[in-house]
């Protein structure tokens, strides 16, 4: 019903069939703001996570629908006016980064599970001032508390690179449960893989990604890391969206940076302390002698600079996933896909 009162839902029901959308001898009358602020008072003391996730689950089952991929993601949602018993709330408002640019407002969070089609799996609402981090870590926990070992062995979770630090990547070994994200930068083993993709330069074609016609076209190198004794699998990803030209030409315009080869020269100039026309009879002008740099810029080292460029641009995927399941085409189609778990998020 989106932002209708609860008084005036019965209003917006007139024009339903509501025995045929909630149940036999149900009419619009019945859906006072009475009724249904007891209704969600029961709601709010089962606790609405778990109500939702009994149906997502129990809806999935009844459907046969698959949950081989879950996509994770997380919002937030201003509010605006007084909250006196916000310590007391189920999901109290708080100050913290806000997604929609309103950070004079509180706020809450939204985080979402769905699968691939983007059917919903798992949802809650969090105070607004949790971290991405510590809502990934709830979300590994839930799933291993609503899943039975076969489904988890099924699943494939695929987050932002939010997911990846050192106590989560213990929980999904401890959970065997197979995951796609981004490696952050702060890994060392993002450099390692980098290199070696270049060094290598044996580039596996991926094709365009994007639907546009004149999307980016992708290549990727797969390579192996540890973290913290656990291997992984690392998918380098460079795009022909990051032309390394138009770049170039603004770093040449803005600074001498690697790739160029840069000297300088020292001339000395004269002028006069005294500005304007002189005075009649006035003393003579002093004369100063400044010494100023002048730089020379030579040419541009184009290859050294343009790997620079793609380099700093490429991203590495982190994953449990074998070669043999998903291929560095297929991790790269569903990290890159549509925003499942944002979209259903904004929309909810």
């Amino acid at each position: 019903m989106g932002h209708t009162p609860l008084y005036r839902i019965a209003d917006r029901l007139t024009w339903t069939d509501v025995e045929g959308l909630i149940g036999q001898g149900r009419r619009p009358e019945d859906f006072t703001d009475d009724s249904l602020g007891r209704a969600l008072d029961k709601l709010a003391r089962a606790g609405p996570a778990t109500v939702f996730s009994a149906w997502t689950l129990a809806a999935s089952a009844h459907d046969g629908i698959t949950l081989d991929t879950g996509h994770c993601d997380t919002t937030s949602r201003a509010v605006a006016g007084a909250y006196a018993d916000t310590e007391d709330a189920a999901v109290p408002p708080a100050y913290g980064y806000s997604q929609g640019h309103r950070p004079d407002l509180t706020q809450r969070l939204m985080t979402l599970l769905v699968n691939r089609e983007g059917v919903p799996l798992f949802g809650t609402g969090e105070s607004g001032h949790r971290w991405d981090q510590t809502l990934n870590a709830d979300m590994i926990d839930r799933l291993v508390s609503a899943l039975n070992p076969e489904q988890l062995r099924q699943l494939i979770s695929v987050a932002d690179s939010a997911l990846v630090t050192g106590p989560n990547l213990a929980r999904l070994a401890a959970a065997d449960l197979a995951f796609v994200s981004r490696c952050p930068e702060t890994f060392a083993v993002v450099t390692t893989a980098k290199a070696a993709a270049w060094a290598a330069d044996a580039w596996i074609p991926v094709g365009r990604l994007a639907l546009r016609a004149d999307g980016a076209t992708d290549w990727a190198s797969e390579h192996a890391g540890v973290i913290d004794g656990r291997s992984y699998r690392l998918v380098v990803s460079r795009s022909s969206a990051s032309d390394p030209r138009a770049a170039l030409d603004r770093w040449i315009a803005a600074a001498a940076d690697e790739g160029h080869a840069v000297s300088g020269t020292v001339e000395s100039r004269t002028h006069q302390t005294r500005r304007g026309r002189p005075r009649k009879r006035a003393a003579p002008a002093e004369t100063v002698t400044t010494w100023h740099e002048v730089p020379t810029v030579g040419p541009v080292a184009v290859a050294r600079r343009e790997r620079a460029i793609t380099e700093r641009s490429a991203l590495v995927l982190i994953t449990t996933v074998p070669a043999d399941r998903w291929s560095a085409a297929e991790l790269l189609a569903e990290y890159q896909g549509p925003g499942h778990g944002e979209r259903h998020c904004l929309t909810a």
